[in-house]
């Protein structure tokens, strides 16, 4: 209603328009017209003022009730409306601050709850204890599915899977877990599984642990004790299999594979080695293969050594004391087969074989022996045939030595005294056979026979002569007639 400046305003407003009136009658000499409509103005702003006066105090009454019933109104309103069952928000920071202690899941592993309304997002909070991946699995009511969402504290969206999802966090953050409607109200529990804390293994040989959830990756520090050639193998329980991987220290990836993994590593370097989830939960128990390291063979071996695990390499390091022809020879226990290998210095493969090798050799090099598994753990000793210095043996007529390892070739220098037809017989022990060679000084070959040799020779040439193993150990004594 009116309040004391609206009634003013009339009052005025009165005046006013008397106050014109009464002009309009004094310009036409109207006086006692113009007084009358003065007097006029005056009183009926007087009587305008005492009626407001007087039914002011029951217009006041009036809209004091009016207030009242509205303020009653609206609170029944509010009841009426908080009677009303209205779907969660969606997580905001505000209203995640303001139950964050109530659904803060800091540390299980697992939880439930119930979706019950078209839209409802249920939501938890929780503060990284590992870094690592972790696995949220929801186990529902039948015929219906939620919506699993990882968000930064701010509410950002991170990542989201139908009933499950695999995500990598960082430790010491927190991140809000949303279950979300999708299809239809249900129970619901949810599973996580939660990543170890990356241990350091340098030095063992040996780790267990298990694989509880999908995608479950159990992260070792390893440091290298050795350059070489590695190899880890998983024993896992029934119907489990894991795969192993080598990262770097960075957690690049190097190489994997299931099961079982054979890598060069190098010495002084940290790796990071996975135990990684493929098909299902299981105990597991991996065995570290460590090479030995490389060292020098003493004088001409023999080299003793053991086998134990798949791809192995043992190495050592050889210097030859004479050029020729060398034959490695091994003795195995029952059931083992290795290879032999000769590298140079910088270790890129000459030559190899099975259970033995043979090869030339120079003078003063170094060389890399290496024995490597084909198919079984063993025991094994390597014998080193060496052969004999070059001799000169002009002016004999005679000379004499042994034959003791495969392809053993025992040279000696000689010059004809003469030009002609010369020959060269052996006497050899029982069951001894060898192979008689004459070739020019560059080592090309002329001729050869079993057991004795004729061969036409020049006067004043130097020439190889060689004793060769045909098929077993034996001694000789070589003759030379012309």
């Amino acid at each position: 209603m009116f309040d004391n400046i609206g009634m003013i305003g009339i009052v005025i407003l009165i005046l006013i328009t008397g106050g014109a009136i009464a002009t309009q009658l004094y310009e036409k000499r109207s006086i006692k017209a113009a007084l009358i409509a003065v007097v006029s103005t005056i009183l009926l702003s007087i009587l305008s003022t005492i009626i407001y006066n007087a039914i002011e105090p029951i217009l006041s009454g009036v809209e004091s009730d009016s207030s009242s019933n509205s303020g009653i109104i609206a609170e029944n309103g509010d009841e009426k409306a908080n009677d009303v069952n209205l779907p969660e928000p969606s997580p905001t920071a505000e209203n995640h601050a303001a139950s964050s202690n109530e659904n803060d899941i800091t540390g299980k592993t697992s939880i439930s709850g119930a979706i019950v309304n078209e839209g409802q997002i249920n939501t938890y909070c929780f503060t990284t204890q590992t870094g690592g991946t972790y696995r949220f699995d929801v186990d529902l009511s039948a015929g219906v599915d939620v919506r699993v969402r990882i968000s930064g504290e701010n509410g950002s969206s991170i990542n989201y899977g139908t009933n499950a999802l695999t995500i990598d966090l960082e430790e010491g953050k927190t991140y809000l877990l949303g279950i979300e409607y999708m299809n239809g109200a249900c129970d619901y529990n949810v599973s996580i599984g939660i990543p170890s804390e990356i241990t350091d293994i340098t030095g063992s040989t040996l780790i267990e642990g298990n694989i509880v959830y999908q995608d479950q990756i159990n992260k070792y520090q390893y440091t290298a004790s050795v350059s070489g050639t590695y190899r880890m193998d998983a024993d896992v329980s029934a119907g489990g299999e894991v795969r192993l991987r080598i990262s770097g220290e960075n957690e690049n990836s190097i190489n994997y594979a299931t099961n079982g993994l054979t890598i060069d590593l190098e010495k002084g370097k940290t790796y990071i080695l996975s135990v990684e989830y493929v098909n299902g939960p299981c105990d597991y128990a991996v065995a570290i293969g460590v090479p030995i390291p490389i060292t020098d063979v003493e004088g001409n071996g023999p080299i003793y050594g053991s086998i134990t695990y798949q791809d192995q390499k043992d190495k050592y390091r050889y210097t030859a004391p004479v050029s020729g022809t060398y034959r490695l020879d091994t003795d195995l226990s029952s059931g083992g087969e290795i290879r032999l290998r000769i590298s140079g210095e910088n270790e890129n493969s000459i030559n190899y074989g099975t259970n033995g090798l043979t090869i030339d050799l120079e003078k003063g090099e170094t060389y890399i022996i290496s024995a490597e598994y084909i198919n079984g753990t063993c025991d094994y000793l390597i014998s080193i045939g060496v052969p004999i210095e070059i001799t000169d043996i002009s002016g004999n007529t005679s000379v004499s030595g042994s034959i003791t390892y495969q392809d053993q070739k025992d040279r000696y220098l000689y010059t004809a005294p003469i030009s002609g037809t010369y020959c060269f017989n052996t006497n050899l022990s029982a069951g001894g056979e060898v192979r008689v060679r004459v070739s020019g000084e560059n080592e090309k070959s002329l001729n050869y026979g079993t057991n004795e040799l004729t061969v036409d020779l020049e006067a004043g040439k130097t020439y190889i002569l060689s004793v060769e193993y045909t098929n077993t150990s034996c001694t000789y004594t070589l003759s030379i007639g012309y």
